[in-house]
């Protein structure tokens, strides 16, 4: 047991502190996807569903996923190191209302023993029925005009959904450092083409042993092979890349960090580096009242339309379960608001 956790701090501490500079170092392309830093990358991957926010906590602080602490199943969509911060069994489930219909949820359930937790959780979208269009040209005495008509009768309806099942295990390596993973299947169907693929997650929590009990945070998601989109005739689409970014975060307690008082305010920042666009920053700060009352708020830096978030929760005990209710609010400018609520259980 001593040999693996220390195998474990030693790859915890290369991953933190090597993973950013490998990143900013490399000039070339890589066949898992990571791309060079002058290049801004738009567009350049798939499974995009795999960078929406998993709880409604995320979602109301900014979007921060590795720093927060008070950790529970749902950090299984974040940084699944938080995920043995987790009381004995606990439950996520959340509902996110999306743009245009779109239906979300995530689910997530850990079990923790000791200094060990593992669990499972699932990712669903579904983006409904939309209407089948074709385009036919259009045609002047017989010759191709370059123009087009989009023709939509008789051809009827379809739909497309996204889908990600997972395991999650997690470990507090020493008392101030944990590592977690995540591993999971893909899948994606759009009309009669779809496409399988599996990708994994790496995170780690460092405490340090400054004031405000400050830690220090790296999270390294979507690793995975490219997959390529198949029809039931045969077609074969181009490769698809897994929309892979490193994040690298901070947070500490300005109010509370001994626990000693009512209140408890936590401040936390992320830089993150995606290998489909430019890099980001979120901003979010956390204050609680009683371990009861939350209100939360963040902002989201490098973004086209995403700025603004915030949101509050409740949390109370009855008899020996632990039940949180969270929301958040998010302005995403000209494509309008959206929200987010989660429901955790903790036994």
């Amino acid at each position: 047991m001593k040999t693996i956790a220390k195998m474990t701090i030693k790859f915890s501490l290369v991953f933190s502190i090597m993973a950013p500079a490998y990143l900013f170092s490399q000039g070339q392309t890589f066949g898992s996807g990571i791309t060079p830093p002058d290049f801004e990358r738009i567009g350049q991957a798939g499974w995009q569903f795999l960078k929406l926010p998993g709880n409604a906590r995320f979602a109301a602080t900014g979007g921060i996923i590795s720093a927060l602490g008070r950790g529970d199943a749902s950090h299984s969509f974040g940084n699944p190191a938080s995920v043995s911060d987790a009381e004995n069994i606990s439950v996520s489930a959340n509902l996110i209302t999306w743009f245009a219909d779109i239906k979300y949820q995530t689910v997530a359930l850990t079990k923790t023993s000791g200094r060990f937790s593992y669990g499972f959780h699932m990712i669903a979208l579904n983006y409904g029925d939309m209407l089948r269009t074709e385009n036919q040209a259009i045609l002047s005495e017989g010759i191709n005009t370059g123009k087009v008509n989009v023709v939509t009768s008789g051809l009827g309806n379809f739909t497309a959904n996204d889908m990600a099942l997972g395991g999650t295990f997690s470990m507090k390596v020493t008392d101030r450092l944990q590592f977690g993973i995540n591993l999971r299947s893909l899948s994606q169907k759009i009309d009669d083409m779809s496409v399988k693929g599996y990708g994994f997650d790496v995170g780690t929590v460092y405490y340090t042993a400054f004031a405000y009990n400050l830690r220090i945070c790296a999270v390294g998601r979507n690793f995975g092979p490219n997959a390529q989109y198949e029809d039931n005739v045969g077609w074969v689409s181009s490769s698809i890349r897994m929309p892979i970014n490193f994040t690298f975060g901070v947070a500490a307690d300005l109010i509370g960090a001994d626990g000693s008082g009512p209140s408890i305010l936590t401040v936390a920042a992320e830089f993150v580096h995606p290998n489909d666009g430019p890099e980001k920053l979120n901003f979010g700060a956390e204050y609680g009242f009683n371990k009861m009352l939350f209100l939360r708020g963040g902002y989201r830096s490098g973004y086209d339309e995403e700025g603004l978030t915030f949101g509050g929760g409740l949390s109370y005990s009855l008899s020996n379960m632990t039940v949180n209710i969270d929301y958040a609010y998010l302005d995403y400018g000209r494509l309008g608001n959206t929200s987010v609520m989660s429901i955790g259980l903790g036994f």
